[in-house]
C-alpha cells in the first residue's frame, strides 16, 4: 500500500511562505481584488509588498479587461467602496464614537419611526462593509439613530485610512475624493455642525471644513484625500437633534461616489 506523499514530506513539507516571489505572485492573482485588498495585504510585509507591485496589478486589469489607460490606482479604489465609519447608526450603541457633553447634555440611542427609516433606504446611506456594485444594491434599513439631548454634545470618530486598506502610497498617487454625509434631524431652536479634519501623518491638519445648520438634511462635504493618513469626523449638536447617519468613504471621483450610512 502507498503513502500518501504529505506523509512521507512530515516537518519538511514546503509552506507557501517558501515559494519564490514569481510563484506566489503568480497565486495571488488568481484571487478576487477584494481578497487582495481587503485580506492579502495584511499576512505579512512580504505580501504587502508584492500587493503594492503594479505588475501584479497590471495582470489584474488585463484579466478583467479594464482599460489600461485609466491608471491602477482608480480601479482599487472601485474596489474599496464602503462606509469607513464604525457604528454609524447607532447599532452598537455609542462604541467607536468619543463622546462629550459638557453641560446637562445626553447622547441616547432611539427607534428610528418606520416613516424615517423609508427615506434612508436609499445607495446614498449603506451599512458599513456593504461594497457597491452597479448592477445590484441591497436593501438596507436604518432602525437606530442618535440623538442629543438637553444641551451641548459632541461625538467625534477618528479613522487611520491605512487600516480600512488605503495604503500610503495609494492616497499619495490616487488623490482620491473623500466624501463625509450626515443625514439629521434638529428641532426648533436647536443647532448642528458637522467638522471633518483630514490630517497627516504627523497628526497635523492638511484640510478641514466645518458646516453648520439649523435644519433638517443630509449634510455633505467633499475633501481631496491626497497626502492625508488619518480622517477625523465631528458632530456638535445643542438641544434636541438626532443623527440618522453617518458616512465616509472615498472613491476616485470620476466613478460613483462609494455608499454610505
Amino acid at each position: 500500500m502507498s503513502i500518501p506523499p504529505l506523509v512521507l514530506l512530515g516537518k519538511n513539507m514546503a509552506s507557501i511562505q517558501d515559494l519564490p516571489d514569481d510563484v506566489l505572485l503568480a497565486v495571488l492573482r488568481l484571487l478576487p481584488i477584494n481578497e487582495l485588498i481587503w485580506n492579502c495585504q495584511l499576512v505579512c510585509s512580504r505580501w504587502r509588498d508584492i500587493m503594492h507591485s503594479s505588475f501584479l496589478w497590471k495582470h489584474k486589469y488585463q484579466e478583467e479587461d479594464a482599460d489600461l489607460k485609466m491608471p491602477k490606482t482608480f480601479y482599487i479604489f472601485c474596489h474599496l467602496e464602503k462606509n469607513l465609519i464604525k457604528n454609524p447608526c447607532g447599532e452598537e450603541g455609542l462604541d467607536f464614537w468619543d463622546t462629550a457633553t459638557p453641560s446637562n447634555g445626553q447622547w441616547k440611542i432611539k427607534d428610528v419611526f418606520e416613516k424615517d427609516s423609508a427615506k434612508l433606504q436609499a445607495w446614498d446611506f449603506l451599512q458599513r462593509n456593504i461594497y457597491i456594485k452597479d448592477e445590484w444594491i441591497p436593501y438596507q434599513e436604518v432602525a437606530k439613530c442618535f440623538a442629543a439631548y438637553n444641551g451641548l454634545c459632541t461625538k467625534s470618530q477618528l479613522i487611520t485610512l491605512k487600516d480600512e486598506g488605503y495604503w500610503d502610497q495609494l492616497m499619495d498617487d490616487g488623490r482620491p475624493t473623500i466624501v463625509v454625509k450626515d443625514w439629521f434631524y434638529s428641532s426648533f431652536n436647536s443647532h448642528y455642525r458637522l467638522c471633518v479634519k483630514l490630517l497627516s501623518e504627523d497628526f497635523k491638519s492638511s484640510g478641514n471644513t466645518t458646516l453648520r445648520t439649523d435644519t433638517n438634511t443630509t449634510q455633505s462635504t467633499t475633501m481631496n484625500g491626497g497626502r492625508s493618513r488619518t480622517l477625523f469626523t465631528t458632530s456638535l449638536r445643542e438641544s434636541v437633534t438626532s443623527s440618522f447617519s453617518t458616512t465616509a468613504s472615498i472613491s476616485t471621483g470620476s466613478n460613483r461616489a462609494a455608499a454610505p450610512n
